[in-house]
């Protein structure tokens, strides 16, 4: 199987706060809206997150994001008003800030040692 494309899905039931929590999170708008309940960002080449409001009730997503410095982004995002981020560290593996976003869905942050 060649994969062309990446894409991180993020199901809510609510779709303005998250993609506005979204947005402080990754310090910038969506780049594409493919449609009205769906907006998505473009984090790497052919990497996507989307975030999407589903015809039925929204799941519990869950999305891992591998950052270059995990402690200038949480003071980024504690500056945007995204706080309580629990930190993790797993000696000579990674460092991790978990969030939530405004329905509970996990973003965890991580940092390579």
């Amino acid at each position: 199987m060649k994969v062309a494309r990446v894409q991180l899905s993020v199901y809510v039931n609510d779709l303005t706060p998250c993609v506005d929590w979204y947005g402080r999170l990754l310090g910038r708008d969506p780049d594409e809206v493919p449609h009205k309940h769906c907006r998505q960002w473009l984090l790497l080449p052919g990497v996507y997150l989307q975030v999407l409001k589903p015809e039925k009730i929204a799941t519990s997503s869950s999305v891992a994001l591998v950052v270059h410095d995990l402690d200038a982004e949480v003071h980024r995002l504690s500056m945007v008003g995204i706080r309580n981020a629990q930190l993790e560290e797993y000696p000579e593996f990674v460092r991790t800030a978990a969030l939530e976003d405004p329905e509970g869905n996990m973003v965890t942050l991580v940092e390579l040692l």
